[in-house]
């Protein structure tokens, strides 16, 4: 028959140290088994395997840079190429004659990358790297740097 104990706590209310001895014993977080969710599943290994089971990871995880870079949204030549009809299908770039215009910002893309070979004439509307803007020109397209 399991029996109720009263917490070590309340029973040692008005004693300085709770029982501990020394008051530096007492001190820090390993006293209380860590910080956060640290505690049973992570400390001693008898619940561990619940855990792990049930998919709960205890702890503390990962941190969060403050003022991260945003990430850019970019695509290469040759995954652009490839696009282009089904683009066009939709109405999100144009064909003025045999050059496709594609606008960065309404196909969703802020930046062109230079891996692949231009295969159409293009007049591109966004952000280029070096690379992507030779191979445009090269290719009888132009690149227009939105402002």
């Amino acid at each position: 028959m399991v029996v109720h104990r009263r917490k070590k706590v309340t029973r040692m209310r008005a004693h300085t140290t709770h029982g501990c001895g020394s008051k530096k014993k007492a001190r820090g977080a390993g006293n209380r088994g860590g910080r956060g969710n640290a505690g049973r599943g992570k400390k001693s290994d008898h619940r561990k395997q619940q855990y792990i089971v049930k998919g709960i990871f205890l702890g503390q995880r990962g941190f969060h840079m403050h003022g991260a870079k945003k990430e850019i949204r970019s695509i290469n030549i040759e995954d652009m190429q490839s696009r282009l009809d089904l683009w066009l299908k939709e109405g999100k770039i144009e064909k003025q004659e045999d050059i496709y215009v594609v606008d960065g910002a309404r196909v969703g893309f802020e930046k062109i990358l230079g891996a692949g070979n231009v295969h159409a004439k293009l007049r591109v509307i966004a952000q280029c790297s070096q690379k992507a803007a030779e191979k445009i020109k090269k290719a009888g397209g132009e690149v227009v740097t939105p402002e």
